[in-house]
């Protein structure tokens, strides 16, 4: 692919026809060309040949692949997560369309029908394949005289384009609603692959040899061959010195020879500007797509502001996943699964932490839940159940009722007083000696627990007055 001149790139720019334009009239059009598509060739070789192209297509599909997805029953219970086979067409499919526009996948079911609609919620996906522009033939799909059941079958999508919605749709060919997102990129990575080659010249052109020659302007106007000849081969000699020994030798009377040096004032800023550009158009934040800082980051080298910005990250690439695959997902399981409850479907936050990561988030966890405690929001055995094992979560589980621990609370304060003298000692061991697996019960306890707990305390007290 050649980027001498932007291929099939729409031309948008305030200064085109600058010169022709006429202020007395008021003329402030703004020339704007019809879209163009890259071809599917030039798309391959963009992807193919820029690792910049390969990133901006990839990385979102990635992530979205690394989340999964969980399949819920009625009751909350998990019924089916990241099956292989559905994550990996769902990542083959995304990167196809976000590179061509879109991608058909269909789906192998168990029964090895693909024309026949989906009537059982049992079968299995065995395998799949993927298509690129198939045709609409109302409840099925074609490719090459093949139909396949539109149930077995998920279309992805690149860039949904909107276009006229008086548009003669002419044929069944859907792909006339869907760009590949290097096309709204070509121009931006075409001025950023540009830049690079102007930074280039200019470095290796940086210092230019100005040589004075007494009775150069008659010679050129001579128009004499003779002196066009010992004039070319002067500046070729001057060349080769410089080229090979660094040192020359010039005529100190009749050559002025002196050096001409261009300043780098403002490149770098305008090669941030074009990279600024393409971060902008890729929707990516410029540190993950560049994987530096630009000079607006607010990422500085504290361990919070680190972990922060990496949750923001991971938070954005969630919100993506949840906006291109959530819905992909709800329309497979709605025809898979008979899944009519759409909420079933979920895909789960995740985010790695490094072991530096997780003692910083414990840390600001312990003031968050000291600052609960300490205002009577939460006990202390509710804080306690931020921690299992060796996990650690910010989410806290609440007792389910409040006021029953405070009576308890008061009532051991008041056996503590009695004549058993517990001392804090005492307390204190009793605490120490309870396992995880102890813990992990008494966590399981819930109020129906205790409420039959007193009803057999109140027929033990019943059978004690009755003796």
């Amino acid at each position: 692919m050649s980027f001498t001149t932007p291929p099939n790139i729409s031309q948008f720019s305030i200064f085109n026809d600058l010169s022709n334009r006429s202020l007395a009239t008021g003329d402030s059009d703004i020339p704007v060309s019809t879209f163009k598509r890259l071809s599917i060739e030039d798309a391959s070789n963009l992807y193919r040949s820029n690792r910049l192209a390969r990133k901006i297509v990839e990385l979102y599909p990635k992530a979205a692949f690394n989340f999964g997805y969980e399949l819920h029953d009625n009751d909350g219970n998990i019924i089916e997560k990241d099956n292989d086979i559905i994550l990996n067409a769902f990542l083959e499919a995304s990167i196809h369309s976000r590179i061509y526009g879109h991608c058909f996948i269909y789906f192998e079911l168990s029964d090895n029908k693909f024309d026949k609609p989906v009537t059982s919620d049992n079968l299995q996906v065995i395998g799949y394949r993927l298509f690129f522009r198939m045709y609409d033939r109302r409840d099925f799909w074609e490719k090459e005289n093949q139909i396949y059941h539109k149930d077995r079958v998920i279309l992805f999508h690149g860039l949904k384009n909107f276009i006229n919605l008086d548009y003669v749709f002419q044929n069944e060919d859907i792909s006339i609603f869907y760009d590949s997102v290097l096309d709204s990129l070509a121009a931006s990575l075409y001025d950023n692959f540009m830049s690079k080659s102007f930074a280039k010249y200019i470095l290796e052109n940086l210092s230019y040899l100005l040589v004075g020659m007494t009775g150069l302007s008659a010679k050129v106007a001579s128009n004499s061959p003779d002196g066009k000849n010992a004039l070319q081969e002067r500046m070729n000699k001057i060349n080769a010195q410089k080229n090979v020994s660094r040192i020359f030798a010039y005529d100190l009377n009749n050559e002025d020879i002196k050096f001409i040096t261009q300043t780098l004032s403002g490149v770098k800023e305008l090669i941030g500007e074009f990279k600024d550009a393409v971060a902008a158009d890729s929707g990516i934040p410029y540190e993950k797509l560049f994987e530096a800082e630009n000079g607006s980051s607010m990422v500085s080298s504290g361990m919070q502001n680190q972990l922060v910005a990496r949750f923001l990250w991971s938070e954005k690439k969630h919100e993506w996943s949840k906006e291109n695959w959530l819905p992909k997902y709800k329309e497979l399981f709605s025809k898979l699964k008979k899944v009519d409850d759409s909420s079933r479907v979920k895909i789960p936050f995740g985010m790695q932490l490094t072991d530096l990561e997780k003692a910083e988030l414990q840390n600001l966890g312990a003031d968050r839940i000291k600052k609960l405690i300490d205002s009577g929001v939460i006990s202390a055995n509710e804080a306690r159940t931020g921690y299992r094992y060796d996990e650690y979560s910010l989410n806290i589980s609440l007792e389910e009722n409040p006021i029953l621990e405070s009576k308890s609370s008061s009532i051991a304060a008041d056996y503590t007083q009695t004549e058993n003298k517990i001392t804090n000692e005492d307390v204190a061991d009793f605490f120490k000696s309870i396992s995880n697996e102890d813990w992990d019960e008494i966590a399981d306890i819930n109020f129906e627990d205790l409420e039959k707990v007193a009803e057999e305390l109140v027929k033990i007290g019943s059978l004690s007055n009755e003796s």
